[in-house]
């Protein structure tokens, strides 16, 4: 399963919020999957690679931090050679939601709204020009 360097898994329920940053990242010259569901990105996270996972954290059914948890658990299950950054995406930055992200394993956080390039700038730390 070879990694496309340029896919990134956008995990948002909010329409808006899928229609800006799907945007912003593929004028960042980034392939986007998009869903809208932590039990789906936990799915398409086991079958795929992708260079960088965007996650919501408030998602119906299974939220980020579990949909996070639950991917890094098969990551350690699998052995994986690549660990995929995933950084958490939130409109409601609220105080120990930092900490819970990366308890969760996330790597990173941004908070909603961000500019183009604090989103470069996050895809840089973590995967590259």
């Amino acid at each position: 399963m070879p990694v496309k360097a340029r896919t990134i898994l956008l995990v948002e329920d909010s329409h808006v919020n899928q229609k800006v940053t799907h945007f912003l990242l593929t004028k960042l010259g980034f392939e986007v999957e998009l869903t809208d569901s932590g039990r789906d990105a936990i799915v398409l996270a086991a079958k795929k690679e992708y260079a960088l996972i965007l996650m919501d954290l408030r998602l119906p059914v299974v939220d980020g931090l579990k949909a996070t948890m639950s991917i890094r658990e098969a990551e350690a299950l699998s052995k994986a050679k690549r660990r995929v950054p995933i950084v958490a995406l939130t409109a409601s930055a609220l105080p120990g939601d930092r900490q819970a992200c990366l308890e969760a394993g996330m790597d990173d956080y941004i908070s909603l709204p961000f500019s183009e390039q604090g989103l470069r700038d996050i895809l840089t730390r973590w995967i590259g020009g």
